[in-house]
């Protein structure tokens, strides 16, 4: 999935919420999207999502557990 919307990302930033469960412990996904050249990160919360999303530059691809 990482491959594909970095492909069709076009400069936008990808937050993604999931329960911590489904979040790979080595944060495979962020990282196949940053070497791809998208911007995304992995959330455990909306909140937090948002606001990694409203930072004047959101940092690139890196995972973020509260």
């Amino acid at each position: 999935m990482a491959e594909r919307w970095a492909s069709i990302s076009h400069g936008l930033h990808l937050a993604i919420i999931a329960r911590p469960e489904l979040i790979d412990p080595n944060h495979f996904g962020v990282t196949v999207a940053s070497n791809r050249g998208l911007s995304a990160n992995v959330f455990t919360s909306e909140p937090d999502a948002i606001a990694w999303l409203l930072e004047p530059t959101p940092k690139r691809s890196y995972f973020y557990d509260p």
